[in-house]
């Protein structure tokens, strides 16, 4: 039987619209209450930000993501750009040609750059086409979009029922913070099966918890959320079910307890990031209750 700790972690604040991240509070309106920004980048230096009410590039670091590795996280700097894609593309236009009037623009803005994340559809069309070439970008590294929840998801009942008509799955915390011990071997013996390419490990320092689902005490799939940044929000990583399992909403039931505790425990929020491609996954973080944020293509700089 999983049982549930005691909730201890604190790293939520006020909601967004009330408290923005300290370090993001001088961006013009709206940026400084992005949830994006206040969850994966709060405590970050912001190195210079040129924006407008529609969109905003910036270049904020060092920092670390989830996807870097966790026991030896890269503290790098981004260049970010969100909003309307087409003013993404005019706003970093400025920026290379030296038109912006961005507070504390070096004479070359992009020098500390090392990844790139910027709304899809931004290098679309001739604008888009010119900066990219400008900016000299590599081949694309990436697509994905990055989902969030500030309440609890919507699922339906847990299902699975054992002879005497008892529910034979059991859903919970399997862990505060990294996994140890037995329980960590359980985990990793899971993801073996049901996500070897998992990013994160149930050692990983990084992680806050990790949460499981049992059918008479078999470990079926597991979640973990990892903390990105302080004062930010977490983010969800490392779902897996275990093929045998899978079609059965599993995945969704570990979301919505993962999501249910984090906010319980004050978070503001949770967050996610998903593979454009993989329709069919957002399209069920979506009706679950999930909201969209950036869908970003990606860029690794050497």
């Amino acid at each position: 039987m999983l049982r549930r700790p005691r909730p201890t972690l604190r790293q939520g604040r006020p909601p967004l619209s009330e408290a923005p991240a300290p370090n993001l509070a001088a961006l013009p309106a709206p940026w400084s209450h992005s949830p994006y920004l206040n969850g994966e980048f709060a405590g970050a230096p912001v190195r210079w930000v040129h924006a407008d009410a529609d969109a905003c590039v910036l270049v904020i670091g060092p920092a670390a993501r989830p996807s870097d590795p966790p026991e030896d996280p890269a503290r790098i700097d981004y260049l970010l750009g969100l909003g309307e894609p087409e003013r993404v593309a005019a706003l970093l236009d400025d920026v290379v040609r030296g038109a912006a009037s961005a507070s504390g623009l070096p004479d070359d803005p992009f020098a500390s750059v090392r990844r790139v994340f910027v709304q899809a559809g931004a290098f679309d069309g001739e604008l888009g086409s010119r900066v990219h070439g400008a900016l000299a970008l590599p081949e694309v590294d990436s697509r994905w979009k990055w989902m969030w929840a500030d309440r609890p998801l919507t699922v339906g009942a847990l299902g699975g029922r054992d002879r005497a008509g008892e529910s034979a799955l059991t859903l919970g915390r399997l862990t505060q913070g990294p996994a140890t011990g037995e329980v960590a071997d359980e985990i990793g013996e899971c993801l073996e099966r049901a996500f070897p390419d998992a990013s994160a490990g149930p050692r990983t320092t990084q992680a806050l918890g990790w949460w499981g689902v049992r059918e008479s005490g078999r470990l079926l799939g597991v979640i973990s959320a990892l903390h990105v940044a302080d004062g930010g929000a977490p983010h969800l990583s490392s779902l897996g079910v275990d093929p045998v399992a899978r079609g059965r909403g599993l995945g969704q039931q570990l979301l919505a307890v993962a999501v249910r505790d984090l906010l319980d425990e004050g978070c503001a929020f949770a967050s996610l990031g998903v593979y454009t491609s993989n329709e069919s996954a957002w399209r069920l973080y979506e009706r679950i209750g999930l909201q969209h944020g950036p869908s970003f293509v990606t860029y690794r700089l050497s």
